[in-house]
């Protein structure tokens, strides 16, 4: 179903300490953002936490769903690789959208996503306030 809400989806692509912001209109398929994904990459060869990468068959642009929690476990972050022929309006839908990247070994499996999410909070004021 087509959202004529918005043109664009600002998609966020998160790996290791790394963000990547690319603006990706509706109709964009996925191998198109990774297309940009790998301009982006390969523009700071001296990124030592992002793995290095030649062509977009390096790596798969994944979406974070939330598993179900049961009364035993807590919910936990699962990523799906979005097929490279669908277009946005597909899969997002809202204007800002996060996805991950999923990198290849030189076998050509995929090794699991990796993120370091910034704290929400600032431990060395946490450590001073257990100080006083």
């Amino acid at each position: 179903m087509f959202r004529s809400r918005f043109k664009t989806v600002q998609l966020q692509l998160k790996t290791h300490k790394t963000s990547i912001f690319i603006s990706c209109p509706q109709e964009m398929t996925f191998n198109e953002a990774k297309e940009r994904t790998l301009s982006a990459l390969t523009a700071f060869p001296d990124e030592k936490d992002v793995p290095k990468v030649q062509s977009i068959e390096d790596f798969e642009i994944c979406v974070g769903r939330l598993s179900k929690k049961s009364p035993d476990t807590a919910a936990k972050l699962e990523f799906e690789i979005i097929d490279g022929e669908k277009r946005m309006r597909d899969v997002f839908s809202k204007p800002w959208e996060v996805a991950y990247l999923k990198f290849r070994n030189s076998d050509g499996t995929l090794r699991p996503v990796l993120v370091k999410f910034a704290p929400l909070i600032d431990e060395d004021a946490e450590n001073e306030e257990d100080e006083e």
